[in-house]
C-alpha cells in the first residue's frame, strides 16, 4: 500500500473550457484535500475530519401536531385564569407513558387550512405559536381557516410543571445541523402538512407527533398526568 499526501488535481474532470471556464480543472486547496493511493487507486480525502453531528443537533423539527381544530381550543377560559388559553397536546394515551404539553410557547412553522386545503403558511421567530394562531382568529384571515398544523423547533423536555405538563426547551441561538437531516425533515414536513397517504411516509429525524387534546378531554388527561405527580 502506497500513501502519499499532497495537493490533489481533479483528475478526470471536464476541462474548464468545456464548462465555461469555471476552474473545474484546478486543484482544490491543499488545506482542504489530500491525495493518497491505495493498491493503485487514487482517492481524495479531507485533510480535516468531518464535523460530527449529535442526534439532537441533527434535528430541525423537535415536535409537531397535525390538523388541530380551531374550535377545540378554549380561547377564552374565563375569569380567574387571566385569559390564558392553552394549546394542549398529548403523546400517548394511558399512564405511565402518556405525556401532555402546552405548546403556546412553541416556535416554528405552521399551516392554516380551510375546506379546500392549505390556506396560509407562517413562521414564528420572536412571537410564539399561540400568539400567532390567536391573532389569526381576528386578522384578515379570521374566517378563512378552521384547522392548523404546526412543526416546532422547541424540544419537549422530561421535566414537568405543577400541572404535570412537560416543559419546552429553550431554543439555542446557534445550532449545527446535518444537511442530510435538514433535507429529510423538510421532505417529511411537506408530506405531513399536505396529508399525503399514497406515498411512502417520511419520518422526522427525531420528533414525536402530538395529538390535540379536545375540549371535552382536557379534564380527563389533566387528571392522568397530575395523579402521576402526586
Amino acid at each position: 500500500m502506497i500513501v502519499a499526501w499532497g495537493a490533489c488535481p481533479c483528475k478526470g474532470w471536464p476541462s474548464a473550457t468545456a464548462y465555461g471556464g469555471f476552474d473545474l480543472d484546478k486543484a482544490m486547496p491543499p488545506s482542504f484535500v489530500a491525495h493518497h493511493e491505495v493498491n493503485g487507486q487514487e482517492w481524495i480525502k479531507p485533510r480535516h475530519p468531518p464535523t460530527r453531528f449529535s442526534k439532537e443537533a441533527d434535528m430541525i423539527i423537535k415536535a409537531f401536531g397535525l390538523f388541530w381544530r380551531e374550535d377545540e381550543i378554549e380561547w377564552e377560559p374565563g375569569s380567574g385564569k387571566k385569559g390564558v388559553f392553552r394549546l394542549l397536546g398529548r403523546c400517548g394515551e394511558n399512564s405511565p407513558g402518556i405525556r401532555v404539553a402546552d405548546f403556546r410557547t412553541q416556535r416554528g412553522i405552521y399551516i392554516l387550512y380551510n375546506e379546500y386545503g392549505a390556506y396560509y403558511v407562517g413562521l414564528t421567530r420572536k412571537q410564539t405559536l399561540g400568539k400567532r394562531i390567536a391573532d389569526h382568529r381576528y386578522d384578515g384571515h379570521g374566517d378563512k381557516w378552521d384547522r392548523f398544523s404546526w412543526f416546532g423547533f422547541h424540544q419537549v423536555l422530561k421535566s414537568v410543571d405543577s400541572n404535570g405538563y412537560h416543559h419546552l426547551k429553550a431554543m439555542p441561538e446557534k445550532q449545527v445541523v446535518s444537511p442530510s437531516f435538514v433535507i429529510a425533515d423538510i421532505e417529511a414536513l411537506l408530506i405531513k402538512a399536505m396529508g399525503l397517504r399514497n406515498i411512502a411516509q417520511m419520518k422526522f429525524a427525531n420528533a414525536d407527533e402530538w395529538t390535540q387534546i379536545k375540549l371535552d378531554e382536557i379534564e380527563k388527561y389533566r387528571k392522568k398526568v397530575s395523579r402521576r405527580n402526586d
